[in-house]
């Protein structure tokens, strides 16, 4: 009889082992599963945020391809130097004179309507004429300058200086020996299409001053 319990007792013992080892083998395996899923819905996310980035990048790719570019317009700088030296020619002959000292001269605009008749430059003939002289008969200072249209008006431009230039001389040759050489060392400049006749005590400074205004 014992021995008949003592079976029974260890039958139940191997059973109650082949029962926990089957309750551990579902739950490694439940476990296993929660593992499986957790990383099957892991790459499911990241395939999902890849897909959203890759529609971000391709809608930018064609907002900015459809949206018109903005031309850079290269600057201009012929405009740049128009303006530089965008100045009247009474400016010009006004800073020339400046450079002469005030007890040197008696230079004063002249009106226009004296220009053909008194010193033989016709307006008419160029885009802008500037005269300034001296009403004074005992000082021969005289600055005119002249803007031209073209090459063929500046070539016109210098001749009229010239025979301006003669004029001047043959009145001066035989009244006051100080304004005669003033004026034998007057000279004549062009610079672009400007031309001058430069009559002066101070005449190298005031020609260097027109070449630097007309550059």
């Amino acid at each position: 009889m014992k021995k008949f319990l003592s079976l029974i007792v260890v039958g139940m013992l191997i059973l109650s082992v082949m029962a926990g080892c089957a309750t551990d083998k579902v739950s490694n395996e439940e476990n296993n599963d929660v593992v499986v899923n957790q990383s099957d819905e892991n790459q499911v996310a990241d395939e999902k945020v890849e897909e959203s980035e890759n529609k971000d990048n391709i809608s930018n790719k064609e907002e900015s391809e459809s949206k018109p570019q903005e031309s850079v317009k290269p600057e201009n700088n012929t405009d740049k130097k128009e303006e530089e030296k965008n100045i009247t020619l009474s400016e010009v002959v006004k800073e020339m004179i400046k450079v002469i000292p005030k007890d040197e001269h008696t230079l004063e605009e002249i009106p226009e309507e004296l220009y053909k008749d008194v010193y033989g430059v016709n307006s008419a003939d160029f885009k802008d004429v500037k005269i300034y002289g001296t009403m004074i008969s005992v000082k021969a200072n005289e600055i005119i300058v002249i803007k031209a249209e073209n090459s063929k008006e500046l070539d016109k431009a210098v001749s009229v200086l010239n025979q301006r230039k003669d004029t001047v001389y043959k009145t001066w040759e035989q009244y006051l020996p100080d304004q005669f050489e003033m004026v034998k060392k007057g000279v004549i400049k062009t610079n672009g299409n400007y031309a001058a006749l430069i009559i002066s005590p101070e005449v190298d400074k005031v020609a260097n001053k027109f070449i630097e205004l007309t550059k």
